[in-house]
């Protein structure tokens, strides 16, 4: 096999390479990489690293090393948190962008341990112990020195035992709603629940500006790896970081202020050029939005074997599990919606350069797939399509979605995120397991209790098959008629295993008449044949 042909079989496979520091880097979800796979790329990674340098050359896309800056000068935020820095001013005291995570912790805690392991990673991360303040009237970063930062420790020992669970879960909403104050910090709060001598739980929130669902991981994991040693009166076991965040965000600005923006901004407004219209989703007329709209979900648990079944369908297309499950979501918007545009956004970690994986720091990126599914196609040419605008997006996965936002100008609404109403996420950023010596630890359910997108699906692989829950905004969602839409997916996610070739029309037909009218289509069954029968010729889009 060729370079050229291992490279487009990689492409394929959503397996995406490049050179940093002349080593070679990659990024791939779980199910792509075989451990044959993994022994053919280090066999050949010299032949590959020439490749990619040559091309690299020959398209003039070289781009600066992230390298330290001077704390001396002021330091501009990245786009993604100039974003969220504006929408702080305009919403002050809101609470929409913290992150949350919640652990119980059963057996003897050492509470100084915690802390002090706690406070080895504020001082290793400077994102944690990082303000922002206007200067000349620019936003900027300010990084404090490194303190000691104690836990708030809430005792519930006296509460009766049948009464402490439900006042867990009002202390970590009331923390999750608890707003930040970006100017002064800290933007890191700990909390620890004290229900007796050996059973508690630590609730830890973030703002967005800081970190992401992926720091959130980190954090944990550093916790772990601390607290094990300190435990032992050992030094740190974690090396210290090459860069820091500043360095990232003064890098991304230099890169595309340089040049690097006008390839990537040409293929974005050509991907979403023409008419932009919102998902029409089936929304209950008796309701209306309002500002701060609250939050819900339905669940959904897939077989093994139709899990199985799933990967295999896209292995045939040379497509990952993550554009399978988009390809089956984008198929029943269109079943809900009447439409065959359908544009909805997918979160990425964007975390391509080594010196960023194990930063806290706010990376993700918000990428806008549009696809278009004219002519009644097969399941099996919706996964193709699909495949082929997830590449493009990939490839052009570096301008920051408020840079997109800025340069496309669409039509806001403050409570909304602006371009897409409905997300999609598939869960493959690596678990760090948080393994206490002395200590059972477990998951505390949490959950956003403000709604800043109308539906985001979520699915995750487990060893069970694929597990998925819909969040929605519950104050313009019907509850049954959003179960009801999930009992749609789960039978469709089967049906197209077992039938790629049918067209969509005949997929449909899958449908009982009770779920027909729970989604609450606007299109009529006759328009809706019309509609298929045309067979529009489709929206050309650049792959």
């Amino acid at each position: 096999m060729s370079t050229v042909e291992l490279i487009s079989r990689l492409q394929r496979l959503d397996i995406r390479l490049w050179v940093n520091k002349d080593r070679l880097r990659y990024s791939a979800p779980v199910e792509a990489m075989s451990p044959e796979l993994r022994a053919e790329l280090n066999e050949r990674k010299e032949e590959l690293l020439r490749f990619l340098r040559q091309a690299k050359t020959e398209a003039g896309m070289s781009l600066p090393a992230i390298v330290e800056v001077s704390r001396e000068e002021a330091l501009p935020l990245s786009f993604a948190q100039e974003r969220l820095w504006f929408m702080d001013r305009l919403a002050a005291g809101a609470s929409a962008y913290n992150l949350a995570k919640g652990v119980c912790l059963s057996g003897r805690l050492n509470v100084i341990t915690l802390e002090q392991s706690l406070n080895e990673i504020v001082r290793r991360h400077e994102s944690l112990r990082t303000t922002f303040r206007e200067v000349e009237g620019q936003p900027r970063q300010v990084i404090e020195p490194a303190r000691g930062q104690g836990i708030a420790i809430v005792d519930l020992s006296s509460l009766p035992e049948a009464e402490r669970e439900a006042e867990i879960g009002r202390l970590a909403a009331a923390e999750d709603r608890r707003p930040f104050d970006l100017s002064r910090g800290p933007l890191l709060r700990v909390s620890l629940l004290r229900l007796d001598a050996e059973e508690q739980a630590v609730l830890i929130t973030l703002h967005h500006i800081v970190g992401d669902e992926w720091s959130l991981n980190l954090l944990v994991g550093e916790v772990g790896e601390l607290y094990r040693a300190f435990s032992l009166s050992r030094l740190s076991p974690l090396p210290e970081l090459t860069i820091q965040y500043a360095d990232f965000a003064y890098w991304q600005r230099r890169w595309l202020q340089e040049g690097g923006i006008e390839s990537q901004l040409r293929y974005w407004k050509e991907q979403l050029a023409g008419e932009l219209v919102p998902l029409k989703l089936p929304a209950d007329p008796s309701n209306s939005a309002i500002d701060s709209p609250q939050i819900a979900s339905q669940s959904l648990a897939i077989s093994k074997d139709v899990s199985e079944r799933l990967k295999a369908l896209g292995r045939q297309e040379g497509a990952t599990l993550f554009m399978t499950l988009l390809g089956a979501f984008k198929t029943l918007l269109h079943w809900c919606c009447g439409q065959e545009d359908i544009l909805l956004g997918a979160n990425i970690a964007n975390r391509q350069w080594q010196e960023t994986e194990p930063l806290i720091g706010f990376f993700v990126n918000l990428l806008v797939l549009r696809t278009d599914l004219s002519g009644d196609p097969s399941f099996r040419e919706v996964l193709k399509r699909v495949r082929g605008v997830t590449m493009g997006a990939y490839e052009h996965q570096d301008l920051p979605f408020g840079k997109l936002v800025e340069e496309l100008r669409p039509e806001r609404e403050l409570s909304r995120t602006p371009l897409v109403r409905v997300v999609f996420q598939f869960n493959n950023v690596p678990l760090s397991k948080l393994d206490l010596p002395g200590l059972k630890l477990s998951s505390l359910p949490s959950q956003p209790d403000t709604a800043k997108i109308d539906w985001t699906l979520n699915m995750g692989d487990t060893y069970q098959g694929l597990r998925g829950s819909l969040q929605y905004n519950a104050d313009i969602f019907n509850a049954r008629k959003m179960a009801s839409i999930m009992k749609c997916f789960e039978l469709l996610l089967g049906a197209i295993t077992d039938q790629p070739e049918a067209r969509l029309s005949a997929l449909s037909g899958l449908l009982t008449d009770a779920h027909r009218d729970e989604l609450g289509r606007e299109v009529e069954e006759a328009n809706y044949a019309k509609l298929i029968a045309a067979k529009r010729k489709p929206i050309k889009m650049t792959h």
